[in-house]
């Protein structure tokens, strides 16, 4: 036969190990929380940047086709 087990003991230790376990869980999300953040910032830098490369390439389209049309050429 078992032991005799005293429940009250074995649920408080459940309880426990469950509010561990909830509390390490809230730890991880605000984690990727923080980690989110900082992908947002990264996005919105290199939105930045792609955008500031854009508009370099129309203004040297630009430069170019007119330094062609300056020279008389079409290609």
């Amino acid at each position: 036969m078992y032991p005799p087990m005293d429940f009250e003991l074995e649920f408080g230790k459940l309880q426990l190990v469950f509010a561990d376990k909830i509390n390490n869980i809230c730890k991880y999300m605000r984690n990727l929380d923080t980690d989110n953040d900082g992908i947002d910032a990264e996005i919105a830098r290199l939105s930045k940047i792609k955008q500031s490369n854009a508009r370099k390439i129309e203004r040297l389209k630009s430069y170019v086709a007119s330094s062609m049309q300056t020279q008389g050429l079409e290609k």
